[in-house]
C-alpha cells in the first residue's frame, strides 16, 4: 500500500494545468479572480495510482488535498481489522477540517482508483481561509456537504439490514446511471462489502437472494431487470437515500 510521495508537478505547463483543473471544480467556482490567482500559486496537481494513501490516521499533516478526479476511501484500522467509514467522490476537499481544526486526522484516506489530486500546503490553505472570503465559503460548503454524506452513511447503516443497505445502494446508483437497467460497479465487491459493513461472503449471498428479483451480476456490472420489486424491500426517498458511489 503506497503512501503518497511529496512530489509536485513543476514548471509553467503544470501551473497552467493546475489553474484549468481547479477552475472546473464546482466547489471553487465562486472564487474571486484574486483568490483564484492565489490558489493557483498554492496548488499542485498530480496523477496518483490506485490505493495510494494520502492521509494516515493520527499522523500530523502539512497538506490539504483536493480530489479533482477519482474516488477516495476513508478508513480506520485496529490491529488487523479495517473498517470503511465512507467514500468521497470528486470533486471535493480531503481533510478539510485541518484548515479550521488543529488536530490530527481521525481516519486514513486512500485512492480507490487512479485519481487526479491537488495538494495545498496547510499553512497556505489557512491563510486563504482567513483572508479570502470566497475560499472560506467554499471550504465551509464542502465541509457541510461531506457532513451530510456522513450522516446519510450513518443513517443507512443504523436503520437498514445488510440486504436492505445493498438494495438502497443499488437504487441510489440506478437513479444516477445513464442506463437504469445497467449499473457499472465503481469499485470491486470487496470494497462494496466494506462500504455496506457486511462480510464479502454475506454480500455474495445477498446478491444471490436478489437474483429472483431481477438483479444479475456480470463481472463489473449489475443488470437491473425490475427495479419496482426492489422498492418492496426498503423505502428510499430524499431523506433516506444513501450516498453513492
Amino acid at each position: 500500500m503506497a503512501v503518497a510521495e511529496r512530489s509536485e508537478i513543476e514548471g509553467p505547463a503544470a501551473q497552467s494545468s493546475a489553474s484549468e483543473l481547479v477552475r472546473v471544480l464546482p466547489v471553487l467556482s465562486g472564487l474571486s479572480p484574486r483568490a483564484m490567482s492565489r490558489l493557483d500559486r498554492a496548488v499542485s496537481i498530480e496523477q496518483v495510482p490506485a490505493r495510494t494513501v494520502l492521509i494516515e490516521e493520527g499522523k500530523v499533516q502539512d497538506r490539504v488535498f483536493v480530489l479533482v478526479e477519482g474516488l477516495v476511501q476513508l478508513f480506520t484500522r485496529r490491529g488487523t481489522r479495517e473498517a470503511t467509514l465512507g467514500i468521497l467522490p470528486a470533486p471535493t476537499f480531503v481533510f478539510t477540517e485541518a484548515i479550521v481544526c488543529d488536530a490530527p486526522p481521525l481516519a486514513s484516506a486512500r485512492t480507490l482508483r487512479g485519481s487526479r489530486v491537488g495538494r495545498i500546503a496547510l499553512v497556505q490553505a489557512r491563510q486563504l481561509f482567513e483572508q479570502e472570503r470566497d475560499f472560506g465559503r467554499a471550504v465551509t460548503n464542502d465541509l457541510a456537504a461531506n457532513w451530510r454524506r456522513m450522516l446519510r452513511e450513518r443513517k443507512n447503516r443504523r436503520t437498514r439490514s445488510g440486504i436492505q443497505r445493498l438494495v438502497a445502494w443499488i437504487l441510489a446508483m440506478q437513479s444516477r446511471a445513464e442506463t437504469p437497467s445497467e449499473i457499472a460497479l465503481p469499485y470491486d465487491k470487496g470494497i462494496l462489502a466494506a462500504r455496506l459493513e457486511v462480510a464479502p461472503a454475506t454480500l455474495s449471498r445477498d446478491f444471490a437472494r436478489l437474483a429472483p428479483l431481477g438483479i444479475t451480476v456480470r463481472r463489473h456490472k449489475l443488470e437491473v431487470h425490475d427495479a419496482s420489486r426492489l422498492h418492496e424491500l426498503t423505502t428510499i426517498d430524499e431523506l433516506n437515500t444513501p450516498p453513492v458511489p
